[in-house]
């Protein structure tokens, strides 16, 4: 799976988490996924923590549940991250409700990452037809506060160096 993961990843994942790491910004995932990129060894320097949906302590609380960011926001917290969320915690994800409806409802900036031509259901999903409905309903309460269609320059965006 790992290995799998590492393959596919998209080519501007890398320079994103690079422009991240050297801006100091704490980054960690929040997933309803198996996969840590912690245990991936060309992501595992760039992420201090990973929160799972499978994880013993969160299951079943999987995005969209409050639950599972909380225990992210938590862990941000033992690590020593002190920033506000309104201000300094932006979750970047690529589904309008377990993403960026969820983070927003916790009171996170939210960035919308949209790839032209990627497909909007999520094959590795377990939630139901119905769920998906429901959630596909309730996606146009959702609007992020940045929408991209690629990581490339997104540390620069959402980080800005400030010049002295």
């Amino acid at each position: 799976r790992n290995e799998a993961a590492a393959e596919h990843l998209y080519g501007d994942a890398l320079p994103c988490l690079e422009g991240l790491l050297t801006r100091g910004v704490l980054v960690g995932a929040i997933t309803n996924g198996k996969s840590n990129p912690q245990d991936i060894p060309i992501l595992s320097q760039f992420f201090s923590f990973c929160i799972s949906g499978e994880d013993d302590d969160i299951f079943p609380h999987r995005k969209p549940s409050a639950v599972i960011f909380e225990a992210a926001i938590e862990r941000a917290k033992q690590l020593g991250w002190a920033g506000e969320l309104e201000s300094s915690w932006w979750h970047v994800g690529d589904d309008l409700v377990t993403d960026v409806r969820a983070a927003m409802r916790m009171g996170m900036k939210t960035v919308l990452l949209d790839r032209p031509g990627t497909s909007k259901v999520n094959p590795f999903s377990t939630a139901s037809v119905e769920e998906r409905a429901r959630r596909e309903a309730s996606a146009d309460e959702a609007e992020a506060d940045v929408k991209v269609s690629s990581l490339g320059g997104l540390p620069e965006m959402l980080f800005p160096r400030t010049v002295e």
